[in-house]
């Protein structure tokens, strides 16, 4: 007899983890979401493009939801909104995980506009994460946006070929 009762009650604490995980884990799928949605919009030009995402508590694949629910295809975005898209992401990761996270991005600006481009220095780079490092191209950092991210830049590099090409040096700029 005090087999199966201990049987049962094992049953039901099972059964209420399980119920608590996946309570937890919805909680945080939209808490996720709505940080996608924050950062995303912050970053793109067309502000109401995505209105929702849904992320399946399984398999962890997202969809993108635009105006009266019309699902949107990776497709329909342009190379600078899918580098976007991603860049939401992993801050929305970062700020869903209640951690501060260190942020690495190589070349963030090759594949964005100008007005994307000043989005994502005016936006993102002061509020993503206390420490981003970013690795910029000559081209890509214009004055215009260097002056945008100067209050936030605690230190700048060049990394640029020596002369004859074997070799490469790190000069600390000032900023």
């Amino acid at each position: 007899m005090a087999g199966v009762v201990f049987w049962l009650m094992a049953t039901r604490a099972q059964a209420a983890l399980n119920d608590y995980e996946q309570r937890i884990v919805q909680l945080r799928l939209a808490s996720l979401s709505k940080h996608f949605i924050d950062a995303f919009s912050g970053l793109v030009t067309r502000k109401s493009l995505v209105r929702e995402v849904i992320v399946d508590p399984n398999s962890f694949q997202m969809k993108l939801l635009g105006e009266k629910g019309r699902e949107i295809t990776p497709s329909e975005l342009s190379a600078g909104e899918r580098q976007l898209f991603a860049i939401s992401m992993l801050w929305a990761l970062g700020r869903t995980s209640g951690r501060e996270l260190p942020m690495i991005i190589d070349t963030p600006l090759s594949r964005l506009d100008q007005q994307h481009r000043t989005n994502l220095m005016a936006n993102y780079v002061p509020r993503s994460s206390a420490q981003v490092i970013m690795l910029c191209t000559d081209t890509e950092l214009t004055p215009d946006l260097s002056e945008i991210i100067s209050p936030y830049v605690s230190r700048r590099f060049e990394i640029g070929a020596v002369v004859g090409g074997r070799r490469t040096e790190i000069t600390v700029l000032d900023h």
